[in-house]
């Protein structure tokens, strides 16, 4: 027993000097060398370096002395320090046993200009510790630890903490970092970064305050789970987030911290890849004293193992023109219209977005979603049910950087009244203008002279420069050239914007005719113009003061006398009352008016401008889909699935559905495992189901199929 417990010693003293697996009795040490070995931190994809290499842990290879030599010194040093100059390097790294024995390892290493990753850029250099001494510097220090059971030393450039046992409740050692060795506060944009080679199972961090009044943010690397969780604030509550990196490449984890403290909030970089941003941390916390890196000991948490800490810096930092951009990529700033809320509080996405193609530094936007139902412009479709939809925006720069952001919306059903307010379903798109490639169309005029119009930022703007100016944009419903009436029954709808206290929407056809006016002043008081039996009729009303107004007008120009509807903000305000003029619409026309006590003055912008005839489909009662197999439904080993939606309207009362999935063998002769899954189907309810088997041994010639029924005691097929 004391012999087991002399060899598990021992390893753990090698774990804590971090010599290479292969430095001992190993004949062909050099050539077991690779790059990753020599790594502080994994490479990106694009396989650029930007941190120093660990070449400490290897100058002396199978008990031969190791000699390293660089192409360009001044790039990377012989000890690995990385310095980036003003432009892109290729270095060549070269290390040498004996006289005949060499291996060289390629590297690129960008311009310090190079927004790499989004990472900040450095202003001022605080702390750059990289522990090449034998000693703590002054501002890194221990936390108490059992002398008998952990040890600290700084060895093969590390500062390096060994446990080599674990108790319930007693002391948590490992390392405090501060700006300097009196703790002085650091307040402003700054940037912590470090790395950690740990075979330590649990270990935590801690941002602390300078007075100790709380903790910025306060992390957890669960090693052998492959997961960092942080605890953080949103919006003054608790909240956390665990990342899977991984079981991280060789152990080794760089952290980046860029704190902002004045607008408190922080964001995140784990081994150069960006996984929070900008999240709050408490109000309380002002500045930062110190940082601390510790093992944990809990009653399930064994922080038993080496922790090696290297590469500490501290600098005041600004956020990279990268970072920017794509943090002014907001929900916010997409929607052309809120989302619309139902009473459980799902919010639904039912308007084109306002996607911009070019960031406020002029880097490039590209956009995707998955599923594919939001195009690069922002139009949605929708489909048959309910479909969740995660659409990326990624921002790359002149360098070939890129950062990506992701949003996550709900599109509701083609026949999903969402929170029944009763629109209108597109059918035959007649026009359509979202404003996005910067030209006007040819089918709006505008009168410039007084004003100034343009097509930017995926709007259509208009701007009035004094109080009794009155310029104006006209949009036809076909060509200006013929100005001709569009008649029957269609839906014309958009988004208008607008800082001015006074702004007009007419109706026009081509006899020049009011077929209705839409007056806002002061945005909130709301006049409409319109006739009921009794003849010409104005609705007022109060709408909210936003600025922002979705407006959808459906005409039907099919019966007589012709009738409209009118939604104003996802709220209807008039229902089916006659229009002013009898003959279809021609143009809409939008402009500012100065009179009386209300200014003119200001910006309206127009979004996501559509014309379309009604889709008057009989809605399904009851819709199925099609299976939608996973695996392209071939059996595999492991789970094996399929899925379908369903869709009700009509049914009165609640259905049932039983989703059956079999898997059989012998060319269907023989069936080997089946799964049931059942669903209650409510009136209007729209969703998925689905089914899986988990198959341990595949049969041979396996196949797979699936049946919905309806009633299983009646064996009642839907499908």
């Amino acid at each position: 027993m004391k012999k087991k417990i002399t060899v598990l010693l021992l390893a753990l003293v090698m774990l804590a000097s971090c010599v290479p697996a292969f430095a001992e009795g190993e004949e062909n040490g050099l050539a077991a060398l690779t790059k990753e070995d020599i790594l502080s931190v994994p490479l990106r994809d694009d396989g650029r370096l930007i941190d120093n290499l660990d070449l400490d842990l290897y100058k002396e290879i199978g008990g031969e002395s190791v000699t390293w030599t660089s192409s360009d010194p001044s790039v990377i040093s012989e000890n690995g320090v990385v310095s980036r100059g003003e432009e892109d390097k290729d270095v060549t790294l070269t290390a040498s046993v004996g006289e005949n024995e060499t291996k060289s390892f390629n590297f690129n290493v960008p311009a310090a200009q190079n927004n790499v990753y989004a990472l900040p850029n450095m202003t001022e250099s605080y702390v750059d510790e990289t522990f090449s001494g034998t000693e703590l510097p002054a501002n890194v220090t221990t936390l108490p630890c059992d002398p008998e059971k952990d040890t600290y030393e700084v060895k093969n450039g590390k500062a390096v903490l060994t446990r080599s046992d674990w108790s319930y409740l007693k002391k948590e050692p490992g390392f405090e970092i501060s700006k300097d060795a009196s703790k002085t506060a650091i307040s402003g944009k700054f940037v912590i970064d470090f790395t950690v080679n740990t075979t330590s199972r649990y270990l935590r961090y801690a941002f602390i305050e300078k007075n100790w009044s709380g903790y910025a943010a306060y992390c957890i690397w669960d090693r052998s789970a492959g997961t960092f969780s942080v605890d953080y604030t949103d919006d003054g509550a608790s909240a956390s987030t665990s990342h899977n990196i991984g079981n991280f490449q060789d152990n080794k984890m760089k952290c980046t911290f860029f704190f902002d403290t004045t607008a408190k909030r922080f964001s995140l970089w784990i081994n150069n890849e960006l996984i929070l941003t900008n999240v709050k941390f408490p109000s309380n916390v002002g500045n930062i004293g110190m940082f601390r890196i510790f093992t944990l000991t809990d009653s399930s948490m064994n922080g038993t193992g080496s922790v090696a800490l290297d590469n500490v810096k501290i600098y005041k930092a600004e956020e990279s023109t990268l970072f920017t951009d794509a943090l002014a990529l907001s929900e916010s700033s997409i929607l052309a219209a809120p989302k619309i809320r139902e009473e459980n509080g799902t919010e639904f996405l039912c308007d084109d977005l306002n996607l911009l193609t070019k960031a406020a530094s002029g880097a490039d936007i590209e956009w995707s979603s998955e599923p594919a139902l939001i195009d690069s412009e922002g139009r949605i479709t929708r489909q048959l049910t309910d479909t969740e939809v995660t659409l990326c925006g990624s921002v790359s720069d002149s360098n070939g950087n890129k950062l990506e952001k992701t949003f996550a919306f709900n599109i509701p059903g083609k026949y999903h009244d969402v929170a029944g307010i009763g629109y209108p379903r597109e059918g035959e798109m007649l026009y359509s203008d979202s404003f996005s490639d910067g030209v006007i169309a040819q089918n709006i005029s505008y009168d410039s002279s007084k004003g100034s119009v343009e097509e930017k930022s995926g709007t259509l703007s208009l701007t009035s420069p004094g109080w009794s100016e009155i310029p104006y944009i006209r949009i036809y419903n076909n060509t200006k050239a013929s100005a001709s009436d569009l008649n029957g029954k269609f839906c014309e709808e958009f988004v208008v914007k607008s800082t001015s206290d006074r702004f007009r929407m007419r109706w026009i056809n081509s006899n020049w005719e009011e077929v209705t006016y839409m007056e806002i002043t002061n945005f909130t008081n709301l006049v409409l113009n319109y006739k009921d039996e009794s003849g010409a009729r104005t609705l007022q009303s109060t709408v909210e003061a936003n600025g922002t107004y979705k407006v959808k007008v459906l005409f039907d120009f099919s019966v007589t006398p012709a009738r409209m509807t009118v939604w104003l903000n996802d709220t209807k305000i008039l229902d089916d009352e006659y229009t002013k003029a009898q003959r279809g619409v021609a143009w809409t026309q939008f402009y500012t008016a100065g009179s009386g006590s209300y200014g003119g003055k200001g910006v309206v912008t127009i979004d996501n401008y559509k014309v379309y005839r009604v889709d008057e489909s009989e809605t399904p009662g009851f819709y199925v889909g099609d299976f939608e197999y996973t695996n392209a439904g071939t059996v595999v080993k492991g789970e094996n699935g399929v899925s379908i939606p369903l869709f009700v309207t009509n049914a009165d009362n609640e259905r049932e559905a039983s989703l059956i999935l079999a898997v059989y063998s012998s060319e269907g002769k023989r069936l080997e495992k089946i799964a049931v899954t059942k669903a209650a189907l409510s009136p209007l309810s729209q969703q998925k189901i689905s089914a899986s088997v988990n198959i341990e041994d595949v049969p041979e010639n396996a196949t797979m199929k699936a049946f919905l029924f309806e009633d299983l005691n009646n064996i009642k097929p839907i499908k």
